[in-house]
């Protein structure tokens, strides 16, 4: 018997792509449903190995490299989310609450990288949805901090990339 691992992150993704079609009730039902269903989803699948193994180009791509210490942090990002979740309820924005899952699907999704290319990628999706996060606020000082912030983060990941680059010349 084999087991299909659904990626948390897909999730997340998939209920910041629908939201927009929900209003009203079934909105905040969406809105506590989705992060519920990624806490399930990392509660419920607990094999460690290697799961979500993609061979793109040259490269095999490693979306899930389970342990027990990735399960912890994959546990407290997903609380994470559904605790900010419930906080913002009140809010009427979407875009706030997308920008939100795809920060929290970034972090699980380098949470589980198994590889440097999937880590850069998620990082990369954390550090601009949270910019974008900043920048929804919609005010003078919010725009202003996340350009800087948008500095910050665009300066990590390029010392990010560079590392991966001189570990992949290193090594093969």
């Amino acid at each position: 018997m084999t087991e299909t691992w659904i990626h948390p992150s897909l999730i997340l993704i998939v209920g910041a792509l629908l939201l927009p079609l929900f209003k009203g009730m079934p909105r905040r039902t969406i809105l506590m449903l989705v992060p519920v269903l990624t806490f399930i989803n990392i509660w419920t699948f607990s094999p460690e190995g290697v799961w979500g193994s993609v061979q793109f180009l040259d490269w095999q791509l490693i979306f899930g490299r389970i342990d027990r210490l990735s399960q912890v942090f994959a546990y407290i990002m997903s609380l994470m989310c559904i605790i900010g979740t419930l906080y913002g309820l009140h809010v009427e924005d979407d875009m706030q609450h997308i920008t939100a899952w795809l920060y929290v699907a970034g972090s699980l999704g380098v949470i589980y990288a198994g590889d440097f290319l999937v880590l850069f990628l998620f990082w990369e999706l954390m550090a601009f949805s949270s910019v974008f996060l900043v920048w929804f606020r919609k005010r003078e000082e919010s725009i202003a901090a996340g350009y800087r912030y948008l500095l910050v983060h665009t300066a990590g990941g390029l010392i990010l990339l560079a590392g991966i680059m001189l570990r992949y010349k290193a090594t093969g």
